[in-house]
């Protein structure tokens, strides 16, 4: 059975999950094989490593990828069209589907039909929304007008206040920005310390993992001439740990943004991208912060 012209489908199994959506990202575990039989080592699938990216001792490699045509050939592209979480599926790509008359040096022969197993493990990111709305009994929610008046504060000084890190990580029910009543509690009780980093300490601790990172991709810089020499399975398991943290910062600072900006819209001060927009993507885009920041020194803490 074929998909399309130039790729055919061997076995399948179906996933329960939900259908795999173009543009959307997710952690798939794939393997390469050429006609003969011989794995492809490592296969360059996409341009972005999976948090917890490893190939394991059967060739599969587990790595994150955005489905469409700029992250994969075009022969996975189109075989993964229609598979379910936790499907599997082994398909025979045609080279032209592939990686066509030069191959890849190395890696792939010229002309090569290649046989790709794929498997869905899980969707990579989900939507702020899908990622942070709870449930909470209402009796245990307290808002953010609540802790102005707890505090005697007004909302700029919250504002400023939480994207310091000084209040515990509140969460969102039906689009409303709010904290459970037990965490800033428990909060008080232990002296009201500093709950969360700061952006600043985010953002340095993500230039430290990234510097650490090109030592070990690129080597030291005396020596950038040079091919660097392969990693050990120490240093591999140290790049993964160093990319989950990249990973985490990003989303961190990304959670920090959009929590701002829906208090404030929530106090109709937010001027920037419609909320709705924002909560139903996957990350909030580029500059979106700086947003955050402008709308912020528009509007100096009152002192408390």
């Amino acid at each position: 059975m074929f998909i399309r012209e130039g790729v055919k489908l061997l076995e399948e199994q179906q996933g329960d999950g939900d259908v795999v959506q173009r543009q959307r990202e997710y952690i798939l575990s794939i393997r390469f094989t050429l006609n003969r039989g011989e794995v492809v080592a490592s296969p360059p699938v996409s341009f972005r490593p999976a948090p917890g990216q490893r190939l394991h001792e059967d060739g599969f490699l587990e790595h994150r990828t955005r489905i469409n045509r700029n992250w994969l050939i075009p022969g996975l592209f189109y075989a993964v069209q229609g598979m379910r979480i936790g499907g599997y599926r082994k398909v025979a790509i045609s080279p032209h589907l592939a990686y066509g008359e030069k191959g890849l040096p190395d890696t792939i022969p010229p002309n090569a039909k290649l046989i790709a197993e794929i498997k869905v493990l899980r969707e990579a990111v989900k939507s702020w929304r899908q990622r942070h709305e709870t449930e909470i009994p209402e009796a245990e929610r307290i808002t953010q007008d609540e802790l102005c008046q707890r505090y005697g504060i007004t909302r700029p000084t919250l504002w400023h206040w939480h994207k310091q890190g000084q209040f515990p990580t509140p969460t969102m029910v039906d689009r409303t920005v709010c904290w459970r009543r037990s965490s800033i509690e428990q909060w008080e009780a232990d002296g009201r310390p500093q709950a969360r980093l700061s952006p600043d300490e985010i953002d340095k601790q993500r230039e430290q993992a990234f510097v650490r990172l090109r030592q070990l991709v690129l080597g030291p810089s005396d020596s950038a001439d040079q091919h660097p020499a392969e990693l050990t399975p120490v240093e591999r398991e140290e790049l993964t740990k160093l990319m989950e943290e990249i990973d985490r910062s990003h989303e961190q600072l990304a959670d920090r943004a959009v929590e701002l900006a829906l208090l404030m819209d929530e106090a109709d001060q937010w001027t920037g991208a419609p909320i709705e927009m924002i909560l139903n993507s996957d990350t909030p885009g580029s500059g979106f912060w700086e947003c955050v920041e402008d709308a912020l020194q528009k509007m100096p803490p009152t002192a408390e």
